[in-house]
Protein backbone atom coordinates (compact mmCIF):
# COMPACT_ATOMS: atom_id res chain seq x y z
CA UNK A 1 0.00 0.00 0.00
CA UNK A 2 1.55 3.28 -1.07
CA UNK A 3 1.48 6.52 0.86
CA UNK A 4 -1.33 7.94 -1.24
CA UNK A 5 -3.56 4.96 -0.47
CA UNK A 6 -2.78 5.33 3.22
CA UNK A 7 -3.82 8.93 3.14
CA UNK A 8 -7.07 8.06 1.37
CA UNK A 9 -7.88 5.29 3.86
CA UNK A 10 -7.01 7.53 6.79
CA UNK A 11 -9.35 10.12 5.35
CA UNK A 12 -12.13 7.58 4.99
CA UNK A 13 -11.63 6.33 8.54
CA UNK A 14 -11.55 9.88 9.91
CA UNK A 15 -14.76 10.73 8.08
CA UNK A 16 -16.44 7.57 9.35
CA UNK A 17 -15.29 8.33 12.88
CA UNK A 18 -16.64 11.84 12.65
CA UNK A 19 -20.06 10.57 11.58
CA UNK A 20 -19.94 7.90 14.26
CA UNK A 21 -19.50 10.48 17.00
CA UNK A 22 -22.74 11.23 18.89
CA UNK A 23 -24.18 14.45 17.48
CA UNK A 24 -26.02 17.01 19.49
CA UNK A 25 -29.73 16.72 18.91
CA UNK A 26 -30.90 19.15 16.29
CA UNK A 27 -33.11 21.81 17.84
CA UNK A 28 -36.72 21.19 17.03
CA UNK A 29 -37.03 24.78 15.86
CA UNK A 30 -34.74 24.04 12.89
CA UNK A 31 -36.61 21.04 11.60
CA UNK A 32 -38.51 21.74 8.42
CA UNK A 33 -35.96 24.23 7.08
CA UNK A 34 -33.98 22.10 4.69
CA UNK A 35 -31.69 24.84 3.41
CA UNK A 36 -30.04 27.85 4.95
CA UNK A 37 -31.09 30.62 2.61
CA UNK A 38 -33.94 31.44 0.27
CA UNK A 39 -31.55 31.26 -2.67
CA UNK A 40 -30.86 27.60 -1.94
CA UNK A 41 -34.50 26.70 -1.36
CA UNK A 42 -36.59 25.16 -4.07
CA UNK A 43 -38.99 27.47 -5.88
CA UNK A 44 -42.31 28.02 -4.14
CA UNK A 45 -44.64 25.28 -5.27
CA UNK A 46 -47.71 26.04 -3.16
CA UNK A 47 -50.95 25.34 -4.97
CA UNK A 48 -53.98 27.10 -3.56
CA UNK A 49 -57.59 26.16 -4.01
CA UNK A 50 -58.93 27.37 -7.33
CA UNK A 51 -61.43 30.19 -7.39
CA UNK A 52 -64.59 29.41 -9.31
CA UNK A 53 -65.27 31.70 -12.24
CA UNK A 54 -68.50 33.59 -12.56
CA UNK A 55 -69.13 34.02 -8.85
CA UNK A 56 -68.88 37.12 -6.71
CA UNK A 57 -66.11 37.93 -4.22
CA UNK A 58 -67.15 38.90 -0.70
CA UNK A 59 -64.82 41.54 0.73
CA UNK A 60 -64.38 42.10 4.46
CA UNK A 61 -62.15 44.77 5.98
CA UNK A 62 -59.73 44.10 8.83
CA UNK A 63 -58.34 47.58 9.37
CA UNK A 64 -58.30 47.98 13.14
CA UNK A 65 -56.98 46.17 16.18
CA UNK A 66 -58.51 42.69 16.35
CA UNK A 67 -61.08 42.59 19.13
CA UNK A 68 -64.15 40.46 19.93
CA UNK A 69 -66.52 42.65 17.91
CA UNK A 70 -64.28 42.59 14.84
CA UNK A 71 -63.91 38.82 15.18
CA UNK A 72 -67.71 38.41 15.32
CA UNK A 73 -68.02 40.51 12.15
CA UNK A 74 -65.50 38.44 10.17
CA UNK A 75 -66.72 35.05 11.43
CA UNK A 76 -70.30 35.89 10.47
CA UNK A 77 -69.17 37.11 7.04
CA UNK A 78 -67.33 33.83 6.44
CA UNK A 79 -70.33 31.80 7.56
CA UNK A 80 -72.64 33.82 5.28
CA UNK A 81 -70.31 33.33 2.31
CA UNK A 82 -70.21 29.57 2.89
CA UNK A 83 -73.99 29.45 3.07
CA UNK A 84 -74.31 31.05 -0.39
CA UNK A 85 -73.71 29.30 -3.70
CA UNK A 86 -72.82 32.43 -5.68
CA UNK A 87 -69.71 33.42 -3.65
CA UNK A 88 -66.50 32.13 -5.24
CA UNK A 89 -63.99 33.67 -2.81
CA UNK A 90 -63.63 35.74 0.35
CA UNK A 91 -61.16 38.62 0.24
CA UNK A 92 -59.83 40.04 3.52
CA UNK A 93 -58.42 43.53 3.05
CA UNK A 94 -55.94 43.65 5.94
CA UNK A 95 -54.06 46.45 7.64
CA UNK A 96 -53.86 45.69 11.34
CA UNK A 97 -51.35 46.18 14.17
CA UNK A 98 -52.65 43.00 15.85
CA UNK A 99 -54.97 42.57 18.81
CA UNK A 100 -56.40 39.86 21.02
CA UNK A 101 -55.12 36.34 20.45
CA UNK A 102 -58.45 34.73 21.40
CA UNK A 103 -60.29 36.86 18.84
CA UNK A 104 -57.71 36.06 16.16
CA UNK A 105 -58.09 32.38 17.01
CA UNK A 106 -61.84 32.58 16.35
CA UNK A 107 -61.15 34.12 12.94
CA UNK A 108 -58.42 31.57 12.18
CA UNK A 109 -60.73 28.65 12.96
CA UNK A 110 -63.46 30.09 10.73
CA UNK A 111 -61.03 30.55 7.83
CA UNK A 112 -59.61 27.03 8.12
CA UNK A 113 -63.05 25.40 8.01
CA UNK A 114 -64.28 27.56 5.12
CA UNK A 115 -65.10 25.72 1.89
CA UNK A 116 -64.79 29.04 0.04
CA UNK A 117 -61.17 30.02 -0.76
CA UNK A 118 -59.75 32.81 1.40
CA UNK A 119 -57.57 35.56 -0.11
CA UNK A 120 -55.82 37.95 2.29
CA UNK A 121 -54.64 41.19 0.72
CA UNK A 122 -52.06 42.71 3.11
CA UNK A 123 -52.12 46.46 2.66
CA UNK A 124 -49.87 47.20 4.47
CA UNK A 125 -49.47 45.46 7.88
CA UNK A 126 -50.33 42.02 9.24
CA UNK A 127 -48.65 42.17 12.61
CA UNK A 128 -49.08 40.11 15.76
CA UNK A 129 -52.56 38.50 15.77
CA UNK A 130 -53.05 39.69 12.18
CA UNK A 131 -50.24 37.36 11.09
CA UNK A 132 -52.17 34.39 12.50
CA UNK A 133 -55.22 35.34 10.42
CA UNK A 134 -53.05 35.71 7.32
CA UNK A 135 -51.48 32.28 7.83
CA UNK A 136 -54.96 30.71 7.82
CA UNK A 137 -55.64 32.09 4.33
CA UNK A 138 -55.37 30.10 1.10
CA UNK A 139 -53.65 32.97 -0.72
CA UNK A 140 -51.57 35.80 0.74
CA UNK A 141 -51.08 38.83 -1.48
CA UNK A 142 -48.70 41.65 -0.49
CA UNK A 143 -48.43 45.25 -1.62
CA UNK A 144 -45.24 47.34 -1.73
CA UNK A 145 -44.20 48.16 1.83
CA UNK A 146 -46.13 45.26 3.37
CA UNK A 147 -44.88 43.68 6.61
CA UNK A 148 -45.94 40.59 8.53
CA UNK A 149 -44.81 39.08 11.84
CA UNK A 150 -43.83 40.31 15.34
CA UNK A 151 -46.40 38.05 16.96
CA UNK A 152 -45.03 37.31 20.42
CA UNK A 153 -47.96 37.37 22.89
CA UNK A 154 -48.18 39.91 25.70
CA UNK A 155 -50.53 40.43 28.61
CA UNK A 156 -51.87 43.90 29.37
CA UNK A 157 -51.44 44.66 33.06
CA UNK A 158 -52.70 47.45 35.27
CA UNK A 159 -52.90 50.81 33.54
CA UNK A 160 -52.45 49.18 30.12
CA UNK A 161 -48.78 48.38 30.75
CA UNK A 162 -47.59 45.34 28.72
CA UNK A 163 -46.30 42.43 30.77
CA UNK A 164 -44.21 39.45 29.73
CA UNK A 165 -46.00 36.13 29.37
CA UNK A 166 -44.88 32.72 30.54
CA UNK A 167 -43.55 29.93 28.37
CA UNK A 168 -46.93 28.17 28.38
CA UNK A 169 -48.64 31.12 26.72
CA UNK A 170 -45.85 31.53 24.15
CA UNK A 171 -45.92 27.79 23.44
CA UNK A 172 -49.69 27.81 22.96
CA UNK A 173 -49.58 30.71 20.49
CA UNK A 174 -46.60 29.16 18.71
CA UNK A 175 -48.69 26.01 18.27
CA UNK A 176 -51.53 28.04 16.75
CA UNK A 177 -49.17 29.57 14.19
CA UNK A 178 -47.60 26.21 13.37
CA UNK A 179 -50.97 24.53 12.90
CA UNK A 180 -52.24 27.31 10.63
CA UNK A 181 -49.06 27.22 8.52
CA UNK A 182 -49.16 23.43 8.18
CA UNK A 183 -52.84 23.50 7.21
CA UNK A 184 -52.03 25.82 4.29
CA UNK A 185 -48.77 24.19 3.24
CA UNK A 186 -46.44 26.92 4.50
CA UNK A 187 -43.23 26.55 6.48
CA UNK A 188 -44.28 25.97 10.12
CA UNK A 189 -40.86 26.83 11.57
CA UNK A 190 -40.88 30.25 9.96
CA UNK A 191 -44.35 30.81 11.41
CA UNK A 192 -43.12 29.83 14.88
CA UNK A 193 -40.21 32.28 14.60
CA UNK A 194 -42.70 35.15 14.43
CA UNK A 195 -43.91 34.16 17.92
CA UNK A 196 -40.81 32.89 19.70
CA UNK A 197 -37.48 34.72 19.46
CA UNK A 198 -35.66 31.50 20.45
CA UNK A 199 -36.61 29.85 17.16
CA UNK A 200 -33.59 30.01 14.84
CA UNK A 201 -34.09 30.51 11.10
CA UNK A 202 -30.72 30.10 9.33
CA UNK A 203 -30.18 32.66 6.60
CA UNK A 204 -32.94 34.94 7.83
CA UNK A 205 -32.46 35.89 11.47
CA UNK A 206 -30.30 34.91 14.42
CA UNK A 207 -31.65 33.38 17.59
CA UNK A 208 -33.01 35.97 20.02
CA UNK A 209 -34.88 38.18 17.52
CA UNK A 210 -38.48 37.95 16.41
CA UNK A 211 -39.23 37.53 12.73
CA UNK A 212 -40.89 40.39 10.89
CA UNK A 213 -40.80 40.01 7.10
CA UNK A 214 -40.93 42.70 4.44
CA UNK A 215 -42.63 42.29 1.07
CA UNK A 216 -39.46 40.95 -0.58
CA UNK A 217 -38.81 38.52 2.27
CA UNK A 218 -42.41 37.32 2.34
CA UNK A 219 -42.12 36.43 -1.33
CA UNK A 220 -38.59 34.98 -1.11
CA UNK A 221 -39.46 32.73 1.83
CA UNK A 222 -42.73 31.57 0.25
CA UNK A 223 -45.00 33.02 2.95
CA UNK A 224 -46.78 35.32 0.49
CA UNK A 225 -47.88 33.88 -2.84
CA UNK A 226 -47.45 36.94 -5.04
CA UNK A 227 -47.40 40.73 -5.04
CA UNK A 228 -50.09 43.02 -6.39
CA UNK A 229 -50.60 46.76 -6.29
CA UNK A 230 -54.38 46.61 -6.04
CA UNK A 231 -57.28 44.25 -5.53
CA UNK A 232 -58.32 43.85 -9.20
CA UNK A 233 -54.79 42.77 -10.08
CA UNK A 234 -54.81 40.26 -7.21
CA UNK A 235 -58.15 38.80 -8.29
CA UNK A 236 -57.00 38.49 -11.89
CA UNK A 237 -53.97 36.52 -10.70
CA UNK A 238 -56.18 33.91 -8.98
CA UNK A 239 -58.55 33.59 -11.92
CA UNK A 240 -61.33 35.87 -10.68
CA UNK A 241 -60.76 38.69 -13.14
CA UNK A 242 -63.84 40.86 -13.51
CA UNK A 243 -65.62 39.24 -10.55
CA UNK A 244 -68.24 41.34 -8.81
CA UNK A 245 -66.95 42.51 -5.40
CA UNK A 246 -69.48 42.70 -2.56
CA UNK A 247 -68.44 44.60 0.56
CA UNK A 248 -69.75 43.15 3.80
CA UNK A 249 -70.15 46.18 6.07
CA UNK A 250 -70.04 45.83 9.83
CA UNK A 251 -73.57 45.68 11.25
CA UNK A 252 -74.87 47.86 14.08
CA UNK A 253 -75.02 44.84 16.39
CA UNK A 254 -71.35 44.11 15.72
CA UNK A 255 -70.44 47.77 16.32
CA UNK A 256 -72.38 47.66 19.58
CA UNK A 257 -70.55 44.46 20.53
CA UNK A 258 -67.18 46.13 19.91
CA UNK A 259 -68.25 48.98 22.20
CA UNK A 260 -69.64 46.74 24.96
CA UNK A 261 -66.55 44.50 25.01
CA UNK A 262 -64.14 47.42 25.13
CA UNK A 263 -62.16 46.96 28.38
CA UNK A 264 -63.13 50.39 29.72
CA UNK A 265 -66.85 49.97 29.00
CA UNK A 266 -66.87 46.35 30.21
CA UNK A 267 -65.20 47.40 33.46
CA UNK A 268 -67.71 50.20 33.96
CA UNK A 269 -70.66 47.87 33.37
CA UNK A 270 -69.18 45.37 35.80
CA UNK A 271 -68.77 48.03 38.49
CA UNK A 272 -72.29 49.40 37.96
CA UNK A 273 -73.73 45.90 38.24
CA UNK A 274 -71.97 45.28 41.53
CA UNK A 275 -72.95 48.73 42.78
CA UNK A 276 -76.57 47.90 42.02
CA UNK A 277 -76.32 44.70 44.08
CA UNK A 278 -74.84 46.67 47.00
CA UNK A 279 -77.64 49.23 46.83
CA UNK A 280 -80.14 46.38 46.86
CA UNK A 281 -78.47 44.97 49.97
CA UNK A 282 -78.83 48.37 51.64
CA UNK A 283 -82.43 48.89 50.52
CA UNK A 284 -84.03 45.43 50.02
CA UNK A 285 -87.09 44.89 47.89
CA UNK A 286 -86.53 45.14 44.13
CA UNK A 287 -85.89 48.74 43.15
CA UNK A 288 -83.29 51.03 41.64
CA UNK A 289 -80.36 48.85 42.73
CA UNK A 290 -81.82 45.66 41.28
CA UNK A 291 -82.70 47.36 38.00
CA UNK A 292 -79.21 48.85 37.72
CA UNK A 293 -77.62 45.44 38.35
CA UNK A 294 -79.81 43.63 35.81
CA UNK A 295 -79.29 46.23 33.07
CA UNK A 296 -75.52 46.44 33.63
CA UNK A 297 -74.96 42.69 33.77
CA UNK A 298 -77.36 42.21 30.86
CA UNK A 299 -75.33 44.58 28.66
CA UNK A 300 -72.02 43.11 29.86
CA UNK A 301 -72.95 39.48 29.16
CA UNK A 302 -75.02 40.32 26.08
CA UNK A 303 -71.98 41.85 24.38
CA UNK A 304 -69.69 39.02 25.45
CA UNK A 305 -72.17 36.35 24.38
CA UNK A 306 -72.54 37.92 20.94
CA UNK A 307 -68.75 38.09 20.61
CA UNK A 308 -68.51 34.42 21.67
CA UNK A 309 -66.38 35.38 24.68
CA UNK A 310 -68.99 34.07 27.08
CA UNK A 311 -71.15 30.97 26.78
CA UNK A 312 -73.94 29.18 28.54
CA UNK A 313 -71.65 28.21 31.42
CA UNK A 314 -70.84 31.81 32.33
CA UNK A 315 -74.48 32.87 32.00
CA UNK A 316 -75.74 30.04 34.21
CA UNK A 317 -73.04 30.80 36.78
CA UNK A 318 -74.11 34.46 36.84
CA UNK A 319 -77.79 33.53 37.26
CA UNK A 320 -76.89 31.11 40.06
CA UNK A 321 -74.90 33.84 41.79
CA UNK A 322 -77.78 36.33 41.50
CA UNK A 323 -80.23 33.74 42.87
CA UNK A 324 -78.00 33.08 45.87
CA UNK A 325 -77.66 36.80 46.49
CA UNK A 326 -81.47 37.07 46.29
CA UNK A 327 -81.77 34.34 48.92
CA UNK A 328 -79.45 36.35 51.17
CA UNK A 329 -81.55 39.45 50.62
CA UNK A 330 -85.02 38.02 51.17
CA UNK A 331 -84.25 35.15 53.56
CA UNK A 332 -81.80 36.73 56.03
CA UNK A 333 -79.95 34.91 58.74
CA UNK A 334 -77.57 32.91 56.55
CA UNK A 335 -74.24 34.24 55.33
CA UNK A 336 -73.29 31.28 53.12
CA UNK A 337 -75.71 32.02 50.21
CA UNK A 338 -74.44 35.58 49.96
CA UNK A 339 -70.79 34.56 49.97
CA UNK A 340 -71.36 31.82 47.41
CA UNK A 341 -73.44 34.16 45.26
CA UNK A 342 -70.81 36.91 45.18
CA UNK A 343 -68.13 34.29 44.41
CA UNK A 344 -70.17 32.87 41.53
CA UNK A 345 -70.70 36.34 40.03
CA UNK A 346 -66.97 37.06 40.37
CA UNK A 347 -65.97 33.83 38.58
CA UNK A 348 -68.56 34.37 35.82
CA UNK A 349 -67.24 37.88 35.14
CA UNK A 350 -63.64 36.67 35.12
CA UNK A 351 -64.42 33.82 32.72
CA UNK A 352 -66.21 36.20 30.36
CA UNK A 353 -63.21 38.55 30.35
CA UNK A 354 -60.75 35.85 29.19
CA UNK A 355 -62.97 34.36 26.51
CA UNK A 356 -64.14 30.86 25.71
CA UNK A 357 -60.88 28.90 26.00
CA UNK A 358 -60.93 28.76 29.80
CA UNK A 359 -58.59 25.75 29.99
CA UNK A 360 -55.89 27.57 28.03
CA UNK A 361 -56.50 30.74 30.04
CA UNK A 362 -56.01 28.78 33.26
CA UNK A 363 -52.83 27.09 32.05
CA UNK A 364 -51.19 30.35 31.00
CA UNK A 365 -52.39 32.25 34.08
CA UNK A 366 -54.73 34.59 32.20
CA UNK A 367 -57.83 33.42 34.07
CA UNK A 368 -56.20 33.94 37.46
CA UNK A 369 -55.09 37.40 36.40
CA UNK A 370 -58.60 38.23 35.16
CA UNK A 371 -60.13 37.06 38.44
CA UNK A 372 -57.69 39.18 40.43
CA UNK A 373 -58.44 42.22 38.26
CA UNK A 374 -62.16 41.61 38.66
CA UNK A 375 -61.83 41.25 42.43
CA UNK A 376 -59.77 44.45 42.59
CA UNK A 377 -62.38 46.33 40.57
CA UNK A 378 -65.20 45.03 42.75
CA UNK A 379 -63.22 45.86 45.89
CA UNK A 380 -62.73 49.42 44.68
CA UNK A 381 -66.45 49.65 43.90
CA UNK A 382 -67.31 48.40 47.39
CA UNK A 383 -64.95 50.93 48.99
CA UNK A 384 -66.45 53.73 46.92
CA UNK A 385 -69.94 52.62 47.96
CA UNK A 386 -69.02 52.75 51.65
CA UNK A 387 -67.60 56.24 51.23
CA UNK A 388 -70.73 57.26 49.37
CA UNK A 389 -72.94 56.04 52.20
CA UNK A 390 -70.95 58.08 54.71
CA UNK A 391 -71.01 61.21 52.55
CA UNK A 392 -74.57 61.25 51.23
CA UNK A 393 -76.44 61.76 54.54
CA UNK A 394 -74.25 64.77 55.36
CA UNK A 395 -74.87 66.54 52.06
CA UNK A 396 -78.00 68.73 52.22
CA UNK A 397 -78.33 69.03 48.46
CA UNK A 398 -78.17 65.30 47.85
CA UNK A 399 -80.53 64.56 50.75
CA UNK A 400 -83.31 66.22 48.74
CA UNK A 401 -82.97 63.67 45.94
CA UNK A 402 -85.25 60.66 45.86
CA UNK A 403 -82.31 58.30 45.34
CA UNK A 404 -80.64 59.47 48.54
CA UNK A 405 -83.85 58.89 50.47
CA UNK A 406 -84.19 55.43 48.91
CA UNK A 407 -80.65 54.44 49.90
CA UNK A 408 -81.30 55.64 53.45
CA UNK A 409 -84.63 53.84 53.50
CA UNK A 410 -86.67 57.00 54.10
CA UNK A 411 -90.40 57.31 53.44
CA UNK A 412 -92.04 60.19 51.62
CA UNK A 413 -94.83 61.04 54.03
CA UNK A 414 -95.19 64.70 54.81
CA UNK A 415 -96.44 64.02 58.36
CA UNK A 416 -95.04 61.94 61.19
CA UNK A 417 -97.55 59.09 61.73
CA UNK A 418 -95.84 57.66 64.85
CA UNK A 419 -94.32 58.99 68.02
CA UNK A 420 -90.97 58.36 69.63
CA UNK A 421 -91.11 55.25 71.84
CA UNK A 422 -94.15 53.81 70.08
CA UNK A 423 -94.10 50.01 69.81
CA UNK A 424 -94.88 48.09 66.63
CA UNK A 425 -94.19 44.86 64.74
CA UNK A 426 -91.83 44.34 61.82
CA UNK A 427 -93.82 43.27 58.76
CA UNK A 428 -90.74 42.55 56.63
CA UNK A 429 -87.12 41.95 57.53
CA UNK A 430 -85.48 45.27 58.30
CA UNK A 431 -82.05 45.07 56.71
CA UNK A 432 -81.23 48.75 56.77
CA UNK A 433 -84.81 49.46 55.76
CA UNK A 434 -88.14 47.66 55.71
CA UNK A 435 -91.75 47.97 56.88
CA UNK A 436 -93.34 47.85 60.30
CA UNK A 437 -96.94 47.94 61.54
CA UNK A 438 -98.02 50.53 64.12
CA UNK A 439 -101.38 51.73 65.39
CA UNK A 440 -101.66 54.15 62.45
CA UNK A 441 -100.84 51.49 59.84
CA UNK A 442 -97.85 50.02 58.01
CA UNK A 443 -94.97 52.44 57.42
CA UNK A 444 -91.47 52.40 55.91
CA UNK A 445 -88.81 52.25 58.61
CA UNK A 446 -85.04 52.17 58.87
CA UNK A 447 -82.74 50.54 61.36
CA UNK A 448 -79.30 51.80 62.29
CA UNK A 449 -78.50 48.67 64.26
CA UNK A 450 -78.58 44.94 63.63
CA UNK A 451 -80.94 43.29 61.15
CA UNK A 452 -84.46 42.85 62.47
CA UNK A 453 -86.40 39.73 61.49
CA UNK A 454 -89.99 39.85 60.30
CA UNK A 455 -92.44 39.53 63.20
CA UNK A 456 -90.07 41.01 65.75
CA UNK A 457 -91.26 43.70 68.17
CA UNK A 458 -89.76 47.12 67.43
CA UNK A 459 -89.96 50.56 69.01
CA UNK A 460 -89.45 54.00 67.50
CA UNK A 461 -86.21 55.73 68.48
CA UNK A 462 -86.50 58.65 66.04
CA UNK A 463 -89.47 60.03 64.11
CA UNK A 464 -89.48 62.97 61.74
CA UNK A 465 -91.01 63.73 58.31
CA UNK A 466 -89.77 61.18 55.82
CA UNK A 467 -87.86 59.07 58.36
CA UNK A 468 -88.89 56.55 61.02
CA UNK A 469 -85.98 54.87 62.77
CA UNK A 470 -86.65 51.78 64.87
CA UNK A 471 -84.78 49.27 66.96
CA UNK A 472 -85.62 45.76 68.08
CA UNK A 473 -86.81 45.31 71.61
CA UNK A 474 -83.90 44.56 73.85
CA UNK A 475 -81.42 46.24 71.50
CA UNK A 476 -79.32 48.99 73.09
CA UNK A 477 -79.55 52.35 71.35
Amino acid sequence: MNSRSCIVWLGVLATAAAFAQPREAEPEARRGLETSSPGERAACTRVWRSVATGGSVLRVDLHDAIDPGLAAYIVRAVDEANARSDVSAILIHMNTPGGRVDSAQLIKDALLRSRVPIITFIDTHALSAGALVAYASDVIVVTPGATMGAATPILVGEGGVPEETGEKFVSAVRGMFRAAAEARGRDPVLAESMVDADVDVPGLKPKGKLTTLTQAELLAWCVADFAAADIPTALARVGAEGARIESREIAWAESLTRWLTDPTVAGLLMSLGVLGIMVEFKAPGFGVGGALALVSFGLFFGGHLFAQLAGLEELLLLLLGLILIGVELFVPGHVVPGVLGVSAVLVALGMALVGGDVELAWEVGALQAALWRTAAALGATFAAFLLLLRWLPRNRVVERLVLADAIRGGAHAAEVPVTRGEVGTAVTPVLGSGKARFASGVHDVVSSGAHIAAGATVFVIDARPGRIEVAARGESV
